[in-house]
Formats: structure tokens, sequence, C-alpha cells
């Protein structure tokens, strides 16, 4: 009965949007059924907004018309049409989008991956790009955000080597429990029907970090290191991992290193390896699976730059809009885990100190999650001293309000979209 419900909804909401679109128009051309133009004009709400596919023609032949652009992030793709806009206009809002390949709000890409996969320089890279007319700047390491040090994401709660870790990429490890390492169902559940046309299945192997230990028993970030689990013996109580290639070998690891599997967030079907890529290597598999940063105050502090990972994030994204973005405002940011309380199928396992207790971002009855998003924007506009200067008020951000459990910072956002949020049991909303 619910389904016919739901069904019955939505045939009454797609018959209400034909009437409006053919008796009132989208933008603004022909007069509303009840507000005249000159009034619209004086109330200032609503505005005409073109929302990410925007041509340079487009915008130019409808520039009088449109009050806010939020464009697609690639700038080749949209031949930086938002960005001359945006010079014309100053005083219309310009955002740009985050989301698309290899980057979405708060899933993204370690540069470990992203080089074991042969995309981070090379002639897979280069065959790759050259199928993705518009998209050149993609795999750019200043326009993706791709961070080195492997503790700036988050993982589930992991376990401790039994024994040393052997020398060479393929290695069979005991470990107290293989419980947490068994292939889970891809996600977003969309997902699972283009990848069982793929491979036949809908599951995803996980990825790890392997973590030796300093002399104090401290986790060792600067030497941590991605692996894929490929086997799991239960009998034996052992996991086979196939060791990330990070340019730099495949050396022993000490007895006690930490193994736990990235907390998974959201994976991308990208099937050009499968069909361009020999079985063997790594991009052959087509699911491409994302990280969580760790924004929360307890992340690891890379030693290297003296950041957390919130800091690290919000820093390259600053950089960012001065090179690539100078003209538009600020950011839309995508679609995230939630930014006040995360959904527990994304961190049902997640501990956000890394101490092997899953916490699911909660300690001693504090959000440490929620003080994470908060920090990320919070460095975004006011920097960290002696590292980096934030851009203030003059930075436009918005994020992604359709649940309950997403943002409430509004001191520090301008503003929010609500995904989905308008057709009652439909997507997120």
């Amino acid at each position: 009965m619910k389904g016919i419900i739901r069904s019955l909804l939505v045939f009454l909401f797609m018959i209400f949007t034909l009437f409006v679109h053919f008796n009132c128009g989208w933008t603004g051309n022909r007069r509303s059924l009840s507000v005249k133009d000159e009034d619209r004009q004086l109330s200032g709400y609503p505005l005409q907004v073109s929302f990410r596919q925007e041509s340079p023609g487009m915008l130019e032949a409808d520039q009088d018309k449109i009050e806010m652009v939020v464009s697609d992030h690639h700038l080749n793709i949209r031949q930086y049409g938002h960005e001359a806009f945006a010079e014309k206009f100053p005083e219309k809002p310009v955002l740009i989008h985050v989301g698309g390949e290899f980057i979405s709000a708060n899933a993204y890409s370690s540069l470990q991956m992203v080089k074991d996969r042969g995309l981070y320089e090379g002639d897979v890279r280069d065959r790759y790009l050259a199928t993705r007319s518009g998209y050149e700047e993609i795999l750019n390491e200043d326009f993706l955000p791709m961070p080195g040090f492997l503790g700036y994401w988050v993982y589930e709660a992991g376990v401790d080597a039994l024994d040393e870790i052997p020398a060479g990429q393929h290695v069979t490890i005991k470990v107290p429990s293989t419980k947490g390492f068994e292939p889970r169902q891809v996600t977003p559940g969309a997902h699972r029907g283009p990848l069982i046309q793929l491979n036949g299945n809908d599951r995803v192997s996980r990825i790890v970090v392997v973590c030796p230990r300093d002399d104090q028993g401290e986790l060792d970030w600067v030497n941590a290191e991605l692996a894929e689990v490929t086997g799991i013996n239960n009998k034996e109580e052992s996991i086979t991992l196939r060791r990330f290639h990070n340019g730099e070998g495949f050396p022993p690891l000490p007895s006690g290193s930490y193994i736990a599997a990235s907390a998974p967030v959201w994976d991308r079907i990208v099937d050009w390896g499968r069909r361009n890529l020999p079985e063997s290597h790594p991009f052959h598999d087509p699911v491409w699976q994302f990280f969580m940063p760790n924004f929360s105050p307890l992340c690891p502090v890379d030693p290297e730059t003296g950041l957390d990972a919130a800091q690290w994030f919000a820093r390259h994204f600053v950089e960012r809009k001065k090179k690539y973005y100078p003209n538009s405002g600020g950011y839309a940011l995508d679609v995230c885990t939630d930014t006040h309380f995360p959904k527990p199928h994304h961190v049902a396992y997640a501990d956000i100190d890394n101490d092997g207790v899953v916490d699911r971002g909660f300690i001693d009855g504090v959000s440490w999650w929620a003080l994470g998003m908060h920090d990320f924007v919070y460095y975004m506009r006011e920097g960290v001293p002696g590292i980096f200067e934030g851009m203030g008020n003059k930075l436009l951000v918005t994020w992604d309000a359709t649940d309950n459990n997403d943002q409430r910072l509004f001191h520090l956002l301008n503003g929010a979209e609500f995904e989905h949020s308008m057709i009652h049991g439909i997507g997120w909303g």
C-alpha cells in the first residue's frame, strides 16, 4: 500500500510540475500565476539560479535574468564561463560546486591510491585524460585534493598484526580476528546494479591502512601505507594483502603494526580501466573507493606540514580558489556524510581516534565529528597562523542541509542546498 501511495504522489507531482512548466515557465519570462514580476523583484526572492550546466554562451544570453550561478568545478569543460560571469557581475553570487570525478564533498582520494592506479603520472594517466576532453585539470595535484599523509582519513576499528609483516607486495598476515576485512556492499545502493553487470556481484574488497608503531608504541603515520584485502582465511585467522604501489618498495613491517579498513563513504563506478587495461592492473577494478577525511580535532597531525586534516583541506580549497576561481565567490559543497550527526551506514564501525574501539565520532558524550566539520569551514575563513591565511567573510560557502543530521553551522556558512528535500519519501529528503 505504501508503494502505491508513493507512486501516486510522484505521479501527481509530475503532473503539477508539467502544469507549472507550461503555464508559468521556469525562467521568469512568463508571468507567475499569483505574483507579478515587479512584485517578485521587490521581494528579492526567488532568485533565478543557473545550476551546473552553464556554457559561456548561455550565461551571456541570459545574463540579465540570472541572479546566481552554481557551476561545475571543471574549468575547461565550462570554458571559464562562470569566471567571466563573476568578473562582469561581481554583485551576483557565483559558487563552484564541489563534486565530480575523484572528488565529492567529504569524499576524496588518497595520493597513494592515485599513484597505485597509475593516474598520478605516466602512460595510464595520459591515456585516461585523452578520453576526458575538457577535464584536463582534474588530476592536477593543486586542483584535486589528494593528501599523502594517511593519518588524515577515517578508518574503522582495527587490529594489531600478530607477527612481522614480510617484505613484498603480496603478504599474508596473522591477525586476532578477520571480522571487518570481508568484502562489503558497494555504496550507495544505486551502484549495485552497474557493479553486478560488470563483476557479477555487488561486493567491494576492503582497502586497509597498515601503520607501524614507533618505539613508544604510538602509530607512526609517516610510514603507513595502503593495501587491498585479496584473501581471508577464517580458520587460520589471517588476511592476504596486495600492498599499494607508492614508489618506495615494499619493506617488512614490525609485529604490532595496526591494520584498519577505510570507512566507506562513497564508491564511484569507473569502467575505463576495465575496458583499457589488463586484468592485473589495479585500475582494472571498476570501483573507485573514496576516503572520508577525519576533520575532527582528534585527527593525527602531519609532522611535515604541521596541519591536521581540517586544516590541510581548508588550505587546499583556499589556494585552489585563489588560483582557479579568482573571480567567483566561493564553494557549494556537495552532499557530505552529514555535518552534525554522521549517518550510521557510513560510520557504523568508525574509530575517530584510532584506538581500536568503535566510537562513530562520539567520545565522552562529545560529537567530535560535528566539531571537525565546524573546524574545516572555520579554517577556510580564519586560516592557521604562520602557515596560511584564510579568506574571511569574502569567501562564500554553502553546504547541503537535506536531512536533520545535516549542518547547523549558521554562523560560518552563507546558505545550504536542500537536495531532494521537497519530495516526500524520495531520495534523501
